[in-house]
């Protein structure tokens, strides 16, 4: 029974290059989900704490989701 048309031989059908890509979008989903959660605490901290730097935190925590949503939907379209 030849090896080429048997199962074993379906890895060697998948690029490096898609690989890599499923990695990265894989990790920049999970990144973004991150950047959710350190943006929820930070709010969580705001009502819990006042200082006056929380408004600027929020602002930094909401730029930061953007970003990370934004570099998703980047590599989302070249892939």
């Amino acid at each position: 029974m030849p090896i080429e048309g048997s199962i074993f031989n379906i890895f060697g059908k998948i690029e490096v290059a898609f690989g890599v890509k499923a990695f990265l979008l894989l990790f920049l989903a999970f990144y973004t989900v991150f950047a959710i959660v350190i943006f929820r605490q930070i709010q969580l901290m705001g009502k819990t704490v006042y200082t006056p730097a929380v408004p600027f935190l929020k602002f930094i925590a909401i730029f930061h989701i953007g970003v990370s949503l934004a570099i998703f939907f980047i590599l989302a379209g070249m892939f």
